[in-house]
């Protein structure tokens, strides 16, 4: 009886390697097919226990895109926790006498993400509430601002954002993004996602100009405009162009518009956030019967007067991410960011929701200004209150190396993936989501992940008998696509997969199709 057992046990391995084998040959299949061969292909499926399945170029580089979001979203979480929160401070540079401050007041930025928005809690697009005309957390500190007695202010309202250096942009992010709300400048005094809405309507007459329309309403941007009202079919992306230089105020929108179509809408870059939160800040104060003498304005800090706290030569990160309560590197009093004034009062303070709202967010919509936020976030607070994106990276390098990844597997320079000289290799994510899995923090952080058939980048995928099978995040850039993440095979195991494609053929979605046969072909051989 023992001997056929072992015989049977041989047999059942010599299926399952068989089983393996067959489905991996599909995949490579259909890497080749025609309409993606040219393209650069890898694949990395492994066990929950990160036993290899099946590889194909799993080694080679590939740019990530918001793969990326994996490695900042995650470390994050393991680092700062899932219940922490972020402080907007409103202080005043003196006391208030009599009603007045003669001095500044400060909108002090704190590094969050969700600061007058409304993006948390995460809803499907369905569910999600129309986009307010007012700024909500603006309004709640001016409100305390007055509550204290502030008539008038003998200076300017000032939006600081110095807990971060002031570098808006990471290498290689593509001037042609930077003009959207997907490619926003990072401040640690981010608002309203660092984003305008614009809406595009056709002319009620019928023609002529279009009626554009901003929210929030804030004048922000000089827009130039050239939009005709025609009755003829079109596309918004095709007929509608928005266009601003690098570092101006004047917003062209050229093009046209469809009679009887819904409006257009576009989300618009917010060329300097701390700027536009102190304007929003003033204007706020004003309806409350504020008199304000000065300007709003905004006060950054060049990246060249922070020193870096993070590098690649530190050592003892491993001890800090075991769980030891004093970081590498310890902090004076004058080198944190929250040294205060001596004459400063506090008129307001607004906090933020927690981070595992905001990862939500960040994973399920593939937001970039989040994944930097996080990024920026997590190094400041190992980097005594003030961080530089040089020492983001270089932190979650340090935890990706702690987790098992091989140094030359990938190459950093965002936490969103935007840059395009973010390199990493398909073995290198499959390796890292095994590591979550074994994580105290896995099932929450999973539960950010979109979710084939349901929500996030995934609603419209996997809507068949895969629907809810697959937690895995989306990838976008250029000619570049990535998912990786974990799916519930047909044996009711959970298998971990890293699919990516770079320099394929743009606008015809072939490799979309190709992906997503290749992640059922994962589900059903498994």
């Amino acid at each position: 009886m023992r001997k056929y057992g072992f015989v049977a046990v041989l047999l059942m391995g010599s299926l399952g390697t068989l089983r393996a084998q067959k489905f991996c040959d599909q995949i490579k299949s259909l890497v080749v097919d025609p309409t993606v061969a040219a393209a650069h292909w890898g694949v990395a499926v492994t066990a929950l226990d990160g036993t290899p399945i099946c590889g194909v170029n799993e080694g080679q580089l590939f740019r990530p895109a918001s793969n990326n979001k994996i490695f900042t979203t995650a470390t994050a979480l393991a680092l700062l926790g899932p219940e922490k929160r972020f402080t907007t401070r409103v202080v005043g540079d003196a006391e208030i006498k009599g009603s007045v401050l003669h001095g500044d007041v400060r909108l002090i930025g704190g590094g969050d993400a969700n600061f007058g928005g409304h993006d948390v809690p995460y809803l499907p697009v369905a569910q999600r509430a129309k986009e307010p005309t007012i700024i909500a957390d603006i309004e709640e500190l001016a409100d305390q601002i007055v509550a204290k007695g502030l008539r008038r202010v003998e200076g300017n309202v000032v939006g600081a954002d110095g807990m971060f250096a002031w570098e808006p942009y990471a290498p290689d992010w593509s001037v042609d993004d930077l003009v959207y709300g997907y490619g926003a400048p990072v401040s640690a005094l981010t608002i309203h996602d660092n984003e305008i809405v614009m809406q595009v309507a056709p002319n009620a007459k019928g023609t002529g100009a279009a009626m554009l329309t901003a929210t929030p309403a804030l004048p922000y941007y000089a827009i130039e405009q050239s939009v005709d009202t025609f009755d003829r079919g079109g596309d918004c992306d095709e007929q509608l162009h928005f266009r601003r230089g690098v570092g101006s105020k004047t917003l062209q929108v050229v093009g046209e518009v469809t009679l009887g179509k819904a409006p257009c809408t576009q989300a618009i870059a917010i060329h300097d956030p701390a700027e536009y939160a102190a304007m929003a800040l003033k204007a706020a104060l004003e309806r409350r019967g504020v008199r304000v003498s000065g300007k709003a304005v905004a006060q950054h800090v060049d990246e060249s007067r922070f020193p870096r706290r993070i590098t690649a030569e530190d050592t003892g990160w491993e001890k800090l991410f075991e769980g030891a309560e004093a970081a590498p590197k310890t902090c004076t009093v004058e080198q944190t960011a929250n040294a205060s004034r001596t004459r400063q009062t506090e008129l307001a303070v607004h906090q933020s929701p927690t981070l595992l709202d905001d990862i939500r967010v960040t994973n399920k919509v593939s937001q970039n200004l989040h994944a930097e936020l996080l990024l920026l976030n997590t190094a400041a607070n190992y980097a005594c209150g003030q961080a530089t994106r040089a020492d983001g990276v270089q932190l979650v390098r340090h935890y990706l190396l702690h987790a098992g990844l091989m140094p030359g597997d990938f190459l950093l320079y965002d936490g969103s993936g935007l840059s395009g000289h973010d390199l990493v290799a398909p073995r290198a994510l499959s390796k890292f989501l095994s590591f979550a899995a074994m994580q105290p923090w896995f099932a929450a952080w999973k539960g950010t992940l979109p979710e084939g058939g349901v929500d996030g980048g995934l609603v419209t995928r996997y809507a068949g008998a895969l629907k809810g099978r697959i937690f895995a995040k989306t990838g976008t850039l250029s000619e570049a696509r990535a998912l990786s993440g974990y799916a519930t095979a047909a044996s009711g195991k959970t298998v971990i997969f890293s699919v990516m494609v770079d320099t394929h053929l743009p606008g015809t979605g072939a490799e979309r199709v190709v992906m997503d046969k290749i992640v059922e072909a994962i589900a059903a051989g498994n």
